[in-house]
């Protein structure tokens, strides 16, 4: 019984498909042709019929918590493998013409990234490969830094400092309202302080930064030294062993080598012409011979011995040669026995080993004058100039505090309230600046050590990395390329005499060569305003939404501008819409195999097209051949329902 429905199914479809083959304008229809499945996405994400893609923007409203909508149809995998259903996007446009085009697809220039490092450091930690698929904020790399050490610990310092200041504010407050403030306070005597404090803060800034210079110092000449030393040992080495080869006996000298290569050379050229020449003489022979019998010509007599005297003169040429490669050969002989080139070789080497051992020198002198600046920071008289600066500090404030403890008005307890509050308000404001710098650095606030990471400022896939676990980068230096193809551009090439009838705004679909069988939707975002000389051409920019990456940058497409006069709206290809009794409707593709009957209301129709004025979305895709096959599953399902619920 099943296969009597199938079967009666198929034939209702196959005369729908014979009278929906007379419809106006079915040939315009951009469609998608799917055989043995409804509608096919691949994985790595296009456009195809864009109806995907725009049912997520709007929250996935095709399906419930259930997994299917109300009025959902699903078409079993041996009905699709029968059938053939085509789809068509729902899309702006007028009844009317469109300008075609040839474009290629392009990198949208605002999506591609270029990620390196905002500060100079060493890689430790690599999250990302070429060709990951990265989101907004994610990890890429870490880079340990001083500068983020160093900015981490001001901001530390600085939260100490707020947090000291905020108690100290309350005490003082405290004080205040005690009346311990009532009496007179000495102005003298707060300004001494002050000036003592900037005194002792800047002195401890300039200790701070000479001991930190020394210090760095100290590492810089003790690398360099580091780098002699290993430079003089190889040195060294070379030397030790080039007198060895000499000793030995196996100096390679070039000269002589190649005075011996020609000699063999020319005692082999001199022995091929000895044998040219005997057998031109048994020639020549033979010639007299049968020239005497008068077998042979004078004229191939003379031929003989043509090549014999040739063959003479080639043997002379060839023991010439011979004797000029003996000589040389000797030559360079007494050049090696001499000793020249291998001396010249030591000579070398011990040169070398000179330069190593003064720039060795040059590096311990380095290190020995970074050293006595050390030296010089952490001596004890430093430390006394900050010592007595505190002593004197801790006097005054001691001094200010029993002055104080008379005071009679409580003008100097607003005066001391009020200097607590800009302590404070110049904690927060350092603590800010820290925090700032730690921003500028992208360094979080609350992480540890040197550590900064590189993240992904916008959500794409890794283009190029140049970056190893290991490396010393700088800010200069470019580490990740990202690239987003979400929404790309096609630049087609629009001929002069048409572009006037390009706006930006316009709708665009395009057909790609890679995807024939699918449609993308955008719309003309840029005209250009030079005309190619060679073409006659002008670049029209079209952005395109690429929510499944099908779309590559190189793919070249077909693309067509909507350029009908007046104010296009949503249009559908004639051969999606149904006709059941009174109701006008369009079976709408959810998924691979899962269709939703959509009642419709139409506006004008023209060269094929209807304009849809309610019912349909831009960007869903429709069915313009085989929706007799989807209505009668439909009505199949709504049977088999009606069945179970009796």
């Amino acid at each position: 019984m099943p296969g009597l429905v199938l079967l009666l199914v198929l034939l209702g479809y196959a005369v729908a498909q014979h009278r929906s083959a007379g419809k106006p304008g079915a040939a315009r229809a951009s469609v998608e042709t799917h055989k043995g499945e409804a509608v096919h996405h691949e994985g790595d994400g296009g456009h195809t019929g864009s109806h995907e893609g725009h049912r997520h923007e709007e929250g996935e409203e095709a399906h419930g918590e259930g997994g299917h909508e109300e009025g959902t149809i699903t078409l079993p995998p041996e009905s699709l493998k029968l059938g053939c259903i085509k789809t068509a996007t729902v899309r702006y446009g007028a009844a009317g013409p469109a300008l075609q085009a040839n474009g290629e697809v392009v990198p949208d220039t605002d999506r591609v990234v270029k990620v390196g490092p905002f500060v100079s450091g060493r890689i430790t930690r690599l999250s990302a490969h070429v060709g990951d698929t990265v989101r907004p904020g994610q990890v890429l790399a870490v880079v340990d830094s001083m500068e983020a050490a160093q900015a981490r610990a001001a901001y530390q310092e600085a939260q100490a400092e707020l947090s000291n200041a905020e108690r100290q504010l309350a005490t003082t407050r405290t004080l205040a309202r005690s009346g311990v403030f009532t009496q007179k306070s000495v102005d003298e005597i707060c300004e001494k302080r002050d000036e003592i404090a900037s005194e002792l803060a800047a002195r401890r800034v300039e200790h701070e930064t000479e001991l930190r210079d020394a210090e760095a110092a100290v590492r810089t000449a003790q690398a360099m030294l580091d780098r002699a030393e290993s430079a003089r040992r190889l040195a060294e080495q070379e030397l030790s062993r080039r007198k060895a080869l000499v000793a030995a006996g196996a100096v390679q000298y070039r000269p002589l080598e190649e005075a011996r290569r020609e000699m063999a050379e020319a005692e082999r050229d001199c022995q091929q012409a000895e044998t040219a020449l005997r057998l031109a003489d048994a020639n020549l022979a033979r010639a007299k011979k049968l020239f005497d019998t008068g077998v042979r010509s004078r004229r191939e007599l003379e031929e003989a011995q043509a090549a014999r005297d040739a063959a003479d003169a080639e043997l002379k040429r060839a023991q010439e040669q011979l004797r000029i490669a003996k000589q040389v050969l000797a030559r360079e002989r007494e050049l090696l026995d001499s000793g020249v080139y291998a001396s010249r070789e030591i000579q070398q080497a011990e040169n070398e080993l000179l330069q190593a051992e003064k720039a060795r020198a040059e590096a311990e002198a380095a290190l020995h004058q970074a050293k006595q600046r050390l030296s010089i920071a952490t001596s004890p008289e430093k430390k006394r100039v900050l010592v007595e600066l505190e002593n004197r500090l801790a006097a005054l404030d001691s001094l200010l505090r029993r002055e104080t403890s008379v005071a009679r008005q409580d003008l100097y307890a607003r005066r001391e309230t009020q200097a607590a509050e800009a302590a404070v308000a110049q904690a927060r404001a350092r603590l800010l600046a820290a925090r700032n710098t730690l921003k500028v650095l992208r360094a979080p606030v609350d992480g540890e050590g040197a550590s900064v990471p590189i993240t992904a400022p916008i959500g794409g896939r890794i283009l190029e990395r140049a970056a190893n676990r290991g490396q010393v980068v700088t800010p200069q230096d470019v580490l990740f390329t990202i690239l987003d193809l979400s929404t790309v551009w096609v630049e087609a090439r629009v001929y002069a005499k048409d572009v006037h009838q390009v706006r930006v705004g316009q709708p665009v679909t395009i057909v790609a060569n890679a995807f024939p069988e699918g449609e993308f939707t955008g719309k003309v975002s840029y005209v250009g305003d030079v005309v190619d000389e060679k073409t006659r051409t002008l670049v029209v920019r079209c952005e395109i939404a690429n929510p499944r990456r099908k779309l590559k940058p190189g793919v070249f497409a077909k693309v067509s501008i909507g350029v009908a006069q007046g104010q296009g709206g949503l249009t559908v290809p004639a051969s999606a819409v149904q006709r059941e009794g009174e109701r006008t409707v369009a079976f709408v593709a959810l998924g691979q195999t899962e269709f939703q009957e959509r009642e419709v209301r139409l506006g004008a129709e023209s060269g094929g097209y209807y304009e849809v004025l309610d019912g349909l979305k831009l960007g869903e895709a429709v069915v313009t051949e085989g929706a007799f096959l989807v209505k009668s599953h439909g009505k199949k399902e709504e049977l088999g329902h009606a069945g179970h619920a009796h």
